[in-house]
């Protein structure tokens, strides 16, 4: 029996100052290693990331799942503030 695939809403922090990248995916797990191979590649889709990451290297990002949703509430859920999707 597979195991299901988790769904929501991620980002991926910068350590060194901070800044985040908040995305929304399908496949959580997938979509990370897409993120992993085009950063490690030199080929990311969004060029700040890229820059930051050839700038401060691999060790100075994080990726942390902020929610679970279903697939139906993916986009409404990342549109929100991050304020409202956090708990401190």
């Amino acid at each position: 029996m597979a195991v299901p695939t988790m769904s929501g809403i991620y980002e991926i922090v910068n350590l060194a100052n901070g800044k985040r990248y908040i995305g929304s995916a399908v496949s959580i797990d997938r979509r990370w290693r897409e993120h992993l191979r085009h950063l490690r590649a030199g080929k990311h889709k969004n060029r700040y990331l890229q820059a930051a990451w050839l700038k401060y290297g691999e060790g100075a990002f994080a990726f942390r799942v902020l929610a679970e949703h279903a697939v139906a509430d993916l986009i409404a859920q990342e549109q929100r503030p991050a304020s409202s999707t956090l708990v401190a």
